[in-house]
């Protein structure tokens, strides 16, 4: 995967706080690693926009160093946090004036290779961003830094590879084994995951429920738009995931549940009918919508799934894979940490009675925190500027991600919903095609003034079967991680052994598990 430090900005807070974190022994927390390596970043295969980076990451490293105003000028745009991480989209900064009546463009061009063009770089990245990391025992993150003291070294990251190349402040760099976690002070260049040229939307796959609001501009005219509105931070910050309640069911789904009890009947008949037993005509209500409210990662069993979940998330499709070996005992990982906040992409195909089927595109963030409990040590007689992950156990998320209005009389009985967790990547446009059922019972009705379902399930005159097939976009970089199949006549509420109710029905696959049920929207 592609994205190097960005976990550490939340995983290592929230283990400091917790106390998850351990180590074999303390260690002093310094500025630069010890250890006097050679500048090997150029042994590791760079493609041209990587090399590109390379240079953008060399002539940042210099100007960090020369410029306490630029340190200043880096941490404060962080703590900004504009895609609810601790990012700087360097398109809308680098006007801004930094030493000498300087900016930061002039600045970085000063200090660019005399091989590269700065302008070239801004037109083959033009979502290049400054990620300042959260790292372990508090040697460095946006909050603590330290701008007088603190020159940050700075990390970028390359396809052939899941070591780190890390660019020293004299131009030089080296090679950080893919295992290790730096506690010196080091910012990242990447390519923001969260925004998209506007001119590329299509190409992204951007939400189906993004707003007008979530596009903006930089001084010189290039347009932005995020993926997805819940990375917008001047919409709502960083959005707490709505936790789902086991005591606050709504009353409609707790009358499904007893209406068709002990019966073979369809709850979201009376969810969005209010059909019944002994009344069986109702126009389709638009208050419920259904809704993914859990996810959890999977890894298979065993005590090392958390490894192989985590794995499965954090690694580029198509590089070299990172696995699972063990270390004194323990298994651990050895692939790059490469998130802050992972973004996952959920899409639901939907195939239309008319044969045109649609995608519904959303997405959700998910801190490493909330997925995974975190245990990190210091590797023994190695160097103590870093630290190692050692192991992992997987957490459920509670989420509150809205995704169709379930209409039977436009929609197939059953809906696909694939999960995706997000790389920078283009795109590429396929057909999903599937054998699905209809509901045929519909018809208007005097009495209700509109179209009305005629009866429970399919009806008397049953379902029509037919092949529709729903045209996606899929990216080449995204981890796969599977899809499931959710049906109408799916259970949406449940009844526990003390007389309470229970919303959602869970599905699975090898990579992932989710929850899912219609919740009231109005």
């Amino acid at each position: 995967m592609n994205r190097f430090f960005k976990s550490l900005s939340t995983v290592f807070f929230i283990v400091a706080l917790t106390g998850l974190l351990w180590s074999c022994e303390d260690t002093e927390i310094q500025n630069q690693p010890t250890e006097d390596q050679p500048d090997a970043v150029m042994e590791l295969e760079h493609s041209s926009k990587e090399q590109l980076k390379r240079a953008f990451a060399t002539s940042l490293a210099k100007s960090v160093a020369e410029s306490k105003s630029l340190r200043q000028l880096i941490k404060e745009q962080s703590l900004r946090k504009f895609d609810n991480d601790y990012d700087i989209l360097y398109e809308l900064v680098k006007n801004e004036p930094v030493e000498d009546g300087r900016t930061l463009q002039q600045l970085l061009e000063q200090n660019l290779a005399s091989a590269f063009d700065l302008s070239l770089i801004e037109k083959e990245l033009p979502t290049l961003t400054i990620f300042v990391p959260s790292l372990p025992n508090d040697a460095f993150s946006a909050e603590v830094w330290d701008v007088d003291a603190q020159i940050p070294l700075v990390g970028y990251n390359v396809k052939s590879s899941n070591h780190v190349p890390i660019i020293r402040n004299d131009g030089s760099g080296y090679v950080l084994e893919d295992y290790l976690i730096p506690t010196y002070p080091v910012i990242v260049v990447k390519e923001n995951e969260r925004v998209v040229v506007s001119d590329q939307i299509g190409a992204r796959g951007t939400s189906s429920r993004i707003s007008a609001s979530s596009s903006f501009q930089s001084e010189d005219g290039v347009q932005f738009n995020f993926l997805d509105d819940c990375f917008n931070a001047a919409l709502n910050g960083e959005r707490e995931q709505a936790r789902q309640s086991e005591t606050a069911i709504d009353p409609k789904l707790i009358a499904a549940y007893d209406v068709f009890e002990g019966t073979t009947g369809w709850q979201r008949d009376h969810v969005y009918y209010g059909l019944t037993p002994t009344s069986d005509r109702g126009p389709f209500s638009y208050d419920f919508q259904e809704h993914i409210t859990s996810f959890r990662m999977l890894g298979g069993s065993g005590w090392e799934r958390g490894v192989r979940a985590y794995n499965k998330i954090a690694d580029q499709t198509g590089d070299p894979r990172i696995g699972i070996r063990y270390r004194y005992g323990y298994p651990e990982t050895y692939g790059s940490w490469t998130d802050g906040i992972f973004e996952f992409k959920v899409i639901a195909l939907v195939n239309g009675k008319n044969g045109v089927g649609a995608q519904f595109i959303t997405y959700f963030p998910a801190p490493p925190r909330d997925l995974f409990r975190i245990r990190i040590s210091t590797p023994q007689g190695e160097d103590y500027n870093t630290v190692r992950l050692r192991n992992l156990r997987v957490k459920r998320l509670y989420v509150n991600l809205p995704l169709v209005k379930w209409d039977l009389d436009q929609y197939a009985s059953s809906i696909k919903i694939e999960v995706e967790e997000v790389d920078r990547t283009e795109t590429i446009t396929t057909t999903d095609t599937r054998v699905v059922k209809f509901a045929q019972n519909f018809g208007f009705d005097l009495g209700f003034g509109e179209k009305v379902k005629i009866g429970l399930k399919f009806g008397a005159d049953l379902e029509q079967t037919q092949t529709s097939s729903v045209t996606k976009a899929y990216s080449l970089a995204n981890d796969k991680l599977g899809s499931v199949i959710m049906n109408f006549a799916d259970n949406c509420v449940r009844k526990n052994y003390n007389d309470t109710y229970s919303a959602g029905t869970r599905y699975s696959t090898g990579w992932f598990e989710l929850d899912l049920a219609p919740k009231r929207v109005q």
